[in-house]
Formats: structure tokens, sequence, C-alpha cells
């Protein structure tokens, strides 16, 4: 389990991180997670467009964070 994760790239799809211990790809759900997303936020349209959403998400805390430093007069 010391290894890190792999990242398997295809140029027509959304790429997968791939969990070392069991070999098998992260869930739409996990990656959410992982990017600090609440369990109960929703994501909507495809699979495909889930995985973008979450991919191409700045994390929500990481976005809290920047925000109470840069902007500390509205917090």
């Amino acid at each position: 389990m010391n290894q890190p994760s792999s990242v398997r790239e295809d140029p027509q799809s959304v790429p997968q991180v791939l969990t070392s211990d069991k070999h098998r790809a992260v869930s739409a759900r996990e990656a959410a997670a992982l990017q600090s997303f609440p369990d109960d936020f929703v994501f909507v349209g495809s699979m495909e467009a889930v995985s973008r959403q979450i991919g191409n998400a700045v994390p929500p805390l990481l976005a809290r964070r920047l925000a109470e430093v840069f902007l500390p007069a509205h917090w």
C-alpha cells in the first residue's frame, strides 16, 4: 500500500485514478470526498460530466480558506 496511485488517461475519456491496493477506479463519490465536497453535495449530469466537474473543481475547503485570507472583511 506504500505505492502512489496512478492515473490512466485515454485522450477520449476522463482520466481515472486507480487505487493501489484494490486495482479499481476511484468512484465519483470517493473522488468528491477527496476534493472535500460534502457527502450530501449533488452533482448533475452524466457520469462523464460529473467526473469532469469533480476533476476540474477547486476543492471547497481550499476555496473557503482562500476567501478567508483574501476577503477577510467579509468573514
